[in-house]
């Protein structure tokens, strides 16, 4: 009866045994693939980062996410804070954007909290505005008119 009992702990512990390896093993496994994870993960951060550094210098303008609580009840939307700079003068213009997730939605823009004391603002940059992607692009090339441009010309 001893006999058979120390035969049954010995099973038992061999099993015991095996099922650590295996453990160990799926561990180590699941140790490897979260590195291996986290690597790839740190090198799409590190190209968005640098994405985001020459869409800068291209386009004089920084931006950044404003971490915001979503309602259920509004539609999704990116907000984002955006700077054009000039590089030439230093000069720099704050205003928000929100941008919607259904492309059919308006693009809404917020000037900055602050006013702008390096640059002349138009009236009607300095009221919140609504507008379609399609004009995007030239709402931004207005922006770049009012910081770069239109300061080149007063300060000839």
């Amino acid at each position: 009866m001893i006999s058979k009992l120390k035969q049954e702990v010995s099973t038992l512990s061999s099993r015991l045994q095996d099922d650590q390896i295996k453990r160990e093993k799926e561990i180590e496994k699941l140790q490897t693939e979260n590195k291996l994870r986290a690597v790839e993960d740190n090198l799409q951060l590190a190209q968005a980062n640098k994405l985001l550094e020459i869409y800068r210098l291209v386009t004089s303008t920084e931006i950044q996410l404003i971490e915001t609580l979503e309602d259920d009840d509004e539609p999704s939307c990116t907000d984002v804070s955006c700077t054009t700079i000039d590089s030439a003068t230093g000069k720099h213009f704050q205003f928000e954007l929100g941008v919607p997730e259904d492309e059919h939605e308006e693009i809404e823009y917020l000037p900055g909290d602050a006013p702008s004391k390096d640059i002349k603002i138009p009236s009607y940059l300095q009221d919140e505005l609504s507008f379609k992607r399609p004009e995007m692009t030239k709402f931004m090339r207005t922006i770049l008119d009012v910081v770069i441009r239109k300061n080149a010309k007063s300060s000839r």
